[in-house]
């Protein structure tokens, strides 16, 4: 996949969640020029192995004012020597501030650059905002990618190796504040990178789950000890997994108080064990 790609998608979730999906097994230089300011968008995209900016008109140092100038420069200095993947974010803004016929410039300039160096560049749109005139002539320069539907996405998770360092799901269970909770396979030693592990603490949290215990791991250059420190947290996540759905299971058993409390020590890792103990002391009994 190389030149420009449009990616109809108006949800930060939904264009990110594709994004880490399209680059989660290919070695890629990542980089992404967001609205969302850094903080924010590191809660949708692995920090890892990633170049983020925030298109802003903001004085920062990782600010780019939404301009085509600006931004090509940028992505000029990013897209370099290896393949590269860029999600870019605020085409409507560069088109009010630039204008439709320099906007189709850079994006013709940009697009043979891409060719010539293997990247790809895909813009997040709203077809919405562009005029009549302006659509057919983006994508005529940059077409759109679908994104996986529900049941693609499982079926591809399904079909996932661990040399593929993909997610594997299991039977999908609604945990606190609606967030899916999964058993995804575990990572071996082989292969075993920060990069990875980045990737695999991100997934954790999207389900709630307290990733604090991994950060010696992150901090560490020593590999081994970071997927020691590693498997005895997966360990411990996949118990929490197992117990959540075991309350949900059995909400009718359990008080509103006690689902409570029990499901917030097991998404936050602490007291598993006991949390693990007292309910089956609970089933035990009702």
């Amino acid at each position: 996949m190389q030149g420009l790609f449009t990616l109809e998608q108006v949800s930060h979730d939904a264009a990110y969640s594709w994004f880490e999906s399209a680059t989660e097994v290919i070695d890629v230089k990542r980089i992404c020029i967001s609205r969302l300011p850094l903080r924010a968008l590191l809660r949708h995209v692995s920090p890892s192995g990633t170049q983020c900016f925030w298109l802003s008109e903001h004085d920062s140092p990782s600010a780019i004012a939404p301009r085509c100038e600006d931004i090509e420069r940028v992505l000029s200095h990013e897209l370099v020597n290896a393949p590269s993947y860029a999600i870019v974010e605020g085409l409507d803004w560069m088109v009010n501030n630039d204008g439709e016929e320099a906007v189709l410039q850079f994006l013709q300039r940009l697009d043979r650059h891409c060719r010539d160096g293997n990247h790809a560049v895909i813009f997040v749109v709203d077809p919405l905002v562009f005029s009549s005139r302006f659509w057919p002539r983006l994508h005529a320069i940059a077409p759109s990618v679908e994104p996986p539907t529900l049941h693609d996405v499982n079926s591809s998770e399904e079909q996932t190796t661990v040399e593929d360092h993909q997610v594997q799901s299991g039977t999908n269970e609604n945990s606190q504040e609606d967030r899916k909770l999964v058993q995804l396979v575990s990572l071996p030693r082989r292969g075993f990178n920060k990069t990875i592990l980045s990737k695999r603490m991100l997934q954790w949290k999207r389900m709630g789950i307290d990733v604090s215990e991994l950060e010696p791991a992150m901090a560490t250059d020593n590999m081994d000890k970071a997927h020691t420190i590693y498997a005895g947290v997966e360990s411990m996540v996949r118990l929490a997994v197992d117990l959540c759905r075991v309350v949900e299971t059995n909400h009718d058993k359990l008080s509103v108080t006690e689902r409570e409390i029990m499901t917030f020590q097991i998404m936050q890792l602490s007291s598993v064990q006991d949390v693990q103990h007292r309910l089956e002391e609970i089933l035990a009994s009702r």
